[in-house]
C-alpha cells in the first residue's frame, strides 16, 4: 500500500488545482489563509463546548481537552505564520 503513495502523490500534483502539502496559490476559489484559520479555530472551540460536559467530570480529561484545543489552535497559527513567511519570500 505505501509503495503506491508516492505515485499517487505525483499523479495528484500533475492535476491542475490540486496541491499536496499546501496551497498551490493559483486556486482563487479557496478561502484566504486567515479565513481558513479562523474557521478551524471556531470548529475547535465548538468541539470543546460539545465535549465540556463529559470532560468536566475529571480533571485529567479537562486538561487533555484544553491542552488538545490549545495545541490545535497553536498549530493552525504556526501554519498561518509559515504561509506569511513563504508569501514574503515569494514576493521578493
Amino acid at each position: 500500500m505505501q509503495a503506491c503513495l508516492p505515485e499517487l502523490t505525483m499523479e495528484l500534483q500533475r492535476r491542475p488545482g490540486v496541491a499536496i502539502g499546501g496551497n498551490s496559490g493559483d486556486d482563487k476559489s479557496v478561502a484566504p489563509p486567515a479565513e481558513r484559520q479562523l474557521i478551524s479555530t471556531v470548529s475547535v472551540i465548538l468541539l470543546v463546548i460539545v465535549s465540556w460536559s463529559s470532560a468536566s467530570q475529571s480533571p485529567l480529561l479537562v486538561a487533555c481537552l484544553l491542552g488538545g484545543a490549545a495545541t490545535s489552535i497553536a498549530g493552525m497559527f504556526c501554519r498561518w505564520l509559515s504561509y506569511q513567511i513563504e508569501k514574503r519570500l515569494n514576493d521578493r
